[in-house]
Protein backbone atom coordinates (compact mmCIF):
# COMPACT_ATOMS: atom_id res chain seq x y z
CA UNK A 1 0.00 0.00 0.00
CA UNK A 2 2.85 2.40 0.79
CA UNK A 3 6.53 2.90 -0.04
CA UNK A 4 9.18 2.41 2.64
CA UNK A 5 10.15 6.07 2.70
CA UNK A 6 6.58 7.19 3.38
CA UNK A 7 6.10 4.63 6.14
CA UNK A 8 9.28 5.83 7.82
CA UNK A 9 8.03 9.41 7.66
CA UNK A 10 4.74 8.40 9.27
CA UNK A 11 6.43 6.49 12.07
CA UNK A 12 8.62 9.49 12.85
CA UNK A 13 5.49 11.39 13.84
CA UNK A 14 5.24 9.14 16.91
CA UNK A 15 1.47 8.83 16.89
CA UNK A 16 0.42 6.69 19.84
CA UNK A 17 -2.37 4.12 19.67
CA UNK A 18 -4.09 2.88 22.81
CA UNK A 19 -4.93 -0.81 22.34
CA UNK A 20 -7.83 -1.86 24.58
CA UNK A 21 -8.29 -5.58 25.31
CA UNK A 22 -11.43 -6.31 27.38
CA UNK A 23 -11.45 -9.81 28.81
CA UNK A 24 -13.54 -12.07 31.00
CA UNK A 25 -12.36 -15.54 32.07
CA UNK A 26 -10.11 -16.10 29.05
CA UNK A 27 -6.74 -16.45 30.74
CA UNK A 28 -5.92 -19.35 28.42
CA UNK A 29 -6.35 -17.19 25.30
CA UNK A 30 -5.28 -13.77 26.54
CA UNK A 31 -1.53 -14.30 26.14
CA UNK A 32 -1.87 -14.97 22.40
CA UNK A 33 -3.90 -11.79 21.96
CA UNK A 34 -1.39 -9.65 23.86
CA UNK A 35 1.54 -11.16 22.00
CA UNK A 36 -0.09 -10.34 18.66
CA UNK A 37 -0.14 -6.67 19.72
CA UNK A 38 3.42 -6.64 21.03
CA UNK A 39 4.59 -8.08 17.69
CA UNK A 40 3.16 -5.15 15.70
CA UNK A 41 5.48 -3.48 13.22
CA UNK A 42 3.94 -0.13 14.23
CA UNK A 43 5.67 0.48 17.56
CA UNK A 44 3.99 3.55 19.06
CA UNK A 45 1.26 2.01 21.17
CA UNK A 46 0.20 1.18 24.69
CA UNK A 47 -1.70 -1.96 25.74
CA UNK A 48 -4.53 -1.77 28.28
CA UNK A 49 -6.10 -5.04 29.47
CA UNK A 50 -9.44 -4.45 31.19
CA UNK A 51 -10.40 -7.45 33.32
CA UNK A 52 -14.19 -7.43 33.57
CA UNK A 53 -14.40 -9.27 36.91
CA UNK A 54 -12.75 -12.54 35.84
CA UNK A 55 -12.72 -15.41 38.31
CA UNK A 56 -9.92 -17.32 36.59
CA UNK A 57 -6.16 -16.61 36.46
CA UNK A 58 -6.41 -13.58 34.18
CA UNK A 59 -4.32 -11.41 36.50
CA UNK A 60 -1.58 -14.06 36.62
CA UNK A 61 -1.58 -14.26 32.80
CA UNK A 62 -0.89 -10.52 32.51
CA UNK A 63 1.69 -10.20 35.31
CA UNK A 64 4.73 -11.49 33.37
CA UNK A 65 4.42 -8.62 30.87
CA UNK A 66 5.33 -6.08 33.53
CA UNK A 67 5.27 -2.49 32.32
CA UNK A 68 4.56 -3.45 28.71
CA UNK A 69 0.88 -4.01 29.55
CA UNK A 70 -1.36 -1.94 31.82
CA UNK A 71 -3.81 -4.13 33.77
CA UNK A 72 -7.12 -2.68 35.01
CA UNK A 73 -9.52 -4.76 37.10
CA UNK A 74 -13.20 -3.89 37.47
CA UNK A 75 -16.39 -5.57 38.62
CA UNK A 76 -18.24 -7.46 35.91
CA UNK A 77 -20.38 -5.16 33.80
CA UNK A 78 -20.19 -6.53 30.27
CA UNK A 79 -18.07 -5.69 27.22
CA UNK A 80 -19.43 -2.15 26.82
CA UNK A 81 -18.49 -1.28 30.36
CA UNK A 82 -15.02 -2.82 30.01
CA UNK A 83 -14.26 -1.00 26.77
CA UNK A 84 -15.46 2.29 28.23
CA UNK A 85 -13.10 1.90 31.17
CA UNK A 86 -10.27 1.29 28.71
CA UNK A 87 -11.18 4.37 26.67
CA UNK A 88 -11.09 6.55 29.78
CA UNK A 89 -7.68 5.10 30.70
CA UNK A 90 -6.31 5.62 27.16
CA UNK A 91 -3.54 8.14 26.53
CA UNK A 92 -3.27 7.72 22.77
CA UNK A 93 -4.55 9.92 19.99
CA UNK A 94 -6.13 6.82 18.46
CA UNK A 95 -7.88 3.85 20.07
CA UNK A 96 -7.90 0.27 18.81
CA UNK A 97 -9.90 -2.65 20.15
CA UNK A 98 -8.96 -6.32 20.36
CA UNK A 99 -11.19 -9.01 21.85
CA UNK A 100 -9.15 -11.34 24.03
CA UNK A 101 -9.91 -14.38 21.87
CA UNK A 102 -8.83 -12.71 18.61
CA UNK A 103 -5.40 -12.06 17.08
CA UNK A 104 -3.83 -9.33 14.97
CA UNK A 105 -1.57 -9.76 11.97
CA UNK A 106 1.82 -8.06 12.59
CA UNK A 107 1.26 -5.22 10.10
CA UNK A 108 -2.29 -4.33 11.19
CA UNK A 109 -1.58 -1.05 12.98
CA UNK A 110 0.96 0.10 10.39
CA UNK A 111 -1.53 -0.34 7.54
CA UNK A 112 -4.41 1.39 9.31
CA UNK A 113 -2.37 4.20 10.83
CA UNK A 114 -0.73 4.83 7.47
CA UNK A 115 -4.16 5.21 5.90
CA UNK A 116 -5.56 7.42 8.66
CA UNK A 117 -2.58 9.78 8.63
CA UNK A 118 -2.95 10.15 4.87
CA UNK A 119 -6.71 10.74 5.29
CA UNK A 120 -7.16 12.75 8.51
CA UNK A 121 -10.85 13.31 7.73
CA UNK A 122 -11.43 9.56 8.25
CA UNK A 123 -12.08 8.94 11.94
CA UNK A 124 -12.50 5.15 11.87
CA UNK A 125 -10.96 2.36 9.84
CA UNK A 126 -11.82 -1.33 9.93
CA UNK A 127 -10.52 -4.29 7.96
CA UNK A 128 -11.41 -7.71 6.69
CA UNK A 129 -10.62 -10.74 8.86
CA UNK A 130 -10.14 -14.49 8.72
CA UNK A 131 -11.37 -17.31 10.94
CA UNK A 132 -8.76 -19.03 13.08
CA UNK A 133 -8.37 -22.61 11.91
CA UNK A 134 -9.71 -21.89 8.41
CA UNK A 135 -6.29 -21.86 6.76
CA UNK A 136 -6.38 -18.08 6.42
CA UNK A 137 -9.62 -18.00 4.43
CA UNK A 138 -10.88 -14.42 4.25
CA UNK A 139 -14.22 -13.49 5.71
CA UNK A 140 -14.90 -11.05 2.84
CA UNK A 141 -17.50 -8.91 4.57
CA UNK A 142 -17.10 -6.48 1.65
CA UNK A 143 -15.39 -7.12 -1.67
CA UNK A 144 -13.22 -4.00 -1.93
CA UNK A 145 -11.81 -0.99 -0.09
CA UNK A 146 -14.41 1.69 0.62
CA UNK A 147 -14.13 5.15 2.18
CA UNK A 148 -16.52 8.03 2.78
CA UNK A 149 -20.11 8.21 4.01
CA UNK A 150 -20.68 4.51 4.67
CA UNK A 151 -23.60 4.97 7.07
CA UNK A 152 -26.29 3.70 4.64
CA UNK A 153 -24.18 0.65 3.79
CA UNK A 154 -23.41 -0.04 7.45
CA UNK A 155 -27.11 0.22 8.27
CA UNK A 156 -27.84 -2.53 5.75
CA UNK A 157 -24.74 -4.62 6.44
CA UNK A 158 -22.99 -4.82 9.81
CA UNK A 159 -19.54 -5.13 8.28
CA UNK A 160 -17.44 -3.68 11.14
CA UNK A 161 -15.82 -6.35 13.33
CA UNK A 162 -14.71 -4.76 16.62
CA UNK A 163 -11.23 -6.30 16.71
CA UNK A 164 -10.45 -4.64 13.36
CA UNK A 165 -11.26 -1.08 14.45
CA UNK A 166 -8.86 1.84 14.86
CA UNK A 167 -10.55 5.18 15.55
CA UNK A 168 -9.67 8.70 16.63
CA UNK A 169 -10.15 9.11 20.37
CA UNK A 170 -11.58 12.58 19.85
CA UNK A 171 -14.75 10.97 18.47
CA UNK A 172 -15.87 9.88 21.92
CA UNK A 173 -16.20 13.50 23.03
CA UNK A 174 -18.71 14.10 20.24
CA UNK A 175 -20.69 10.85 20.02
CA UNK A 176 -20.29 9.33 23.49
CA UNK A 177 -19.10 5.88 24.52
CA UNK A 178 -20.38 2.33 24.13
CA UNK A 179 -23.97 2.05 25.36
CA UNK A 180 -23.75 -0.07 28.51
CA UNK A 181 -27.42 -1.04 28.33
CA UNK A 182 -26.46 -3.56 25.64
CA UNK A 183 -24.36 -6.66 26.33
CA UNK A 184 -24.39 -7.60 22.65
CA UNK A 185 -24.61 -5.50 19.47
CA UNK A 186 -23.26 -2.62 21.57
CA UNK A 187 -20.43 -2.18 19.08
CA UNK A 188 -22.84 -1.91 16.13
CA UNK A 189 -24.61 0.98 17.84
CA UNK A 190 -21.32 2.86 18.28
CA UNK A 191 -20.13 2.27 14.71
CA UNK A 192 -23.44 3.60 13.39
CA UNK A 193 -23.03 6.73 15.50
CA UNK A 194 -19.50 7.24 14.18
CA UNK A 195 -20.48 6.61 10.55
CA UNK A 196 -23.42 9.02 10.79
CA UNK A 197 -21.10 11.87 11.77
CA UNK A 198 -17.72 11.14 10.13
CA UNK A 199 -16.24 9.50 7.03
CA UNK A 200 -15.06 5.96 7.78
CA UNK A 201 -13.05 3.43 5.78
CA UNK A 202 -13.17 -0.31 5.19
CA UNK A 203 -9.88 -1.90 4.11
CA UNK A 204 -10.46 -5.27 2.49
CA UNK A 205 -7.11 -6.72 3.59
CA UNK A 206 -7.58 -9.44 6.28
CA UNK A 207 -5.57 -8.10 9.22
CA UNK A 208 -7.38 -9.85 12.09
CA UNK A 209 -7.88 -13.50 12.91
CA UNK A 210 -10.98 -14.17 14.97
CA UNK A 211 -12.07 -17.20 16.95
CA UNK A 212 -15.66 -18.41 16.73
CA UNK A 213 -17.01 -19.18 20.18
CA UNK A 214 -19.63 -21.93 20.32
CA UNK A 215 -20.85 -21.53 23.91
CA UNK A 216 -24.56 -20.57 24.23
CA UNK A 217 -24.74 -19.83 20.52
CA UNK A 218 -28.54 -19.88 20.12
CA UNK A 219 -29.28 -17.67 23.10
CA UNK A 220 -26.45 -15.26 22.30
CA UNK A 221 -27.60 -14.93 18.70
CA UNK A 222 -31.18 -14.25 19.76
CA UNK A 223 -30.10 -11.51 22.18
CA UNK A 224 -27.83 -10.07 19.50
CA UNK A 225 -30.67 -9.90 16.97
CA UNK A 226 -33.14 -8.42 19.45
CA UNK A 227 -30.65 -5.72 20.41
CA UNK A 228 -29.91 -5.06 16.74
CA UNK A 229 -33.63 -4.49 16.13
CA UNK A 230 -33.69 -1.83 18.85
CA UNK A 231 -30.52 -0.21 17.57
CA UNK A 232 -31.68 -0.08 13.95
CA UNK A 233 -34.98 1.49 15.02
CA UNK A 234 -33.13 4.13 17.03
CA UNK A 235 -30.89 5.03 14.06
CA UNK A 236 -33.58 4.96 11.38
CA UNK A 237 -34.03 8.22 9.50
CA UNK A 238 -36.14 8.04 6.29
CA UNK A 239 -34.22 11.06 4.96
CA UNK A 240 -31.07 8.91 4.91
CA UNK A 241 -32.32 5.31 4.76
CA UNK A 242 -35.01 4.53 2.15
CA UNK A 243 -38.10 3.00 3.83
CA UNK A 244 -37.84 -0.04 1.54
CA UNK A 245 -34.30 -0.70 2.77
CA UNK A 246 -35.43 -0.31 6.38
CA UNK A 247 -38.30 -2.78 5.92
CA UNK A 248 -36.03 -5.33 4.26
CA UNK A 249 -33.39 -5.02 6.98
CA UNK A 250 -35.88 -5.42 9.83
CA UNK A 251 -37.72 -8.20 8.01
CA UNK A 252 -34.51 -10.22 7.69
CA UNK A 253 -33.66 -9.70 11.37
CA UNK A 254 -37.13 -10.86 12.40
CA UNK A 255 -36.52 -14.07 10.44
CA UNK A 256 -33.24 -14.62 12.30
CA UNK A 257 -35.05 -14.06 15.60
CA UNK A 258 -37.79 -16.49 14.59
CA UNK A 259 -35.25 -19.15 13.73
CA UNK A 260 -33.57 -18.67 17.10
CA UNK A 261 -36.93 -19.02 18.85
CA UNK A 262 -37.53 -22.23 16.90
CA UNK A 263 -34.20 -23.66 18.05
CA UNK A 264 -35.20 -22.82 21.61
CA UNK A 265 -38.57 -24.55 21.21
CA UNK A 266 -40.70 -21.38 21.51
CA UNK A 267 -43.07 -21.87 18.56
CA UNK A 268 -45.37 -19.02 19.57
CA UNK A 269 -42.68 -16.36 19.53
CA UNK A 270 -41.19 -17.86 16.38
CA UNK A 271 -44.52 -17.56 14.58
CA UNK A 272 -44.92 -13.96 15.80
CA UNK A 273 -41.46 -13.01 14.55
CA UNK A 274 -42.05 -14.61 11.15
CA UNK A 275 -45.42 -12.85 10.97
CA UNK A 276 -43.83 -9.45 11.62
CA UNK A 277 -41.27 -10.20 8.91
CA UNK A 278 -43.99 -11.12 6.43
CA UNK A 279 -46.01 -7.97 7.16
CA UNK A 280 -42.95 -5.80 6.55
CA UNK A 281 -42.24 -7.42 3.17
CA UNK A 282 -45.56 -9.02 2.10
CA UNK A 283 -44.44 -9.78 -1.45
CA UNK A 284 -41.47 -11.93 -0.40
CA UNK A 285 -41.98 -15.67 -0.22
CA UNK A 286 -39.21 -16.29 2.34
CA UNK A 287 -40.93 -14.84 5.47
CA UNK A 288 -44.24 -16.42 4.46
CA UNK A 289 -42.53 -19.81 4.11
CA UNK A 290 -41.06 -19.53 7.61
CA UNK A 291 -44.37 -18.36 9.09
CA UNK A 292 -46.26 -21.19 7.44
CA UNK A 293 -43.70 -23.76 8.61
CA UNK A 294 -43.94 -22.54 12.21
CA UNK A 295 -47.75 -22.57 12.06
CA UNK A 296 -47.81 -26.12 10.68
CA UNK A 297 -45.34 -27.28 13.31
CA UNK A 298 -47.39 -25.71 16.12
CA UNK A 299 -50.57 -27.36 14.82
CA UNK A 300 -48.89 -30.73 14.56
CA UNK A 301 -49.39 -30.98 10.82
CA UNK A 302 -46.66 -32.60 8.68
Amino acid sequence: MRGKGVVGEIESQKVRVSVIIPTYNRADLLKEAIDSVLEQTWREFEVIVVDDGSTDATGDAVRPYGGRVRYVYKENGGPSSARNVGIREAKGTYVAFLDSDDLWEPEKLKVQMGFMLEHPEVKLTCTDSSLIGSGGKRERRLSRDLVGNLFPLLYSNSFVRTSTVVMARECFQEIGYFDERYRSAEDYDLWLRVARRYPIAYLSRPLVRYRKQEDNVSRDKLTLRLNALQILDSHYDPRVIPPSRYRMRISDLEIYCGRAYLRGGDLGKAREAFGRSWRLTPFRFRPFRYWLGAWLKASGKP
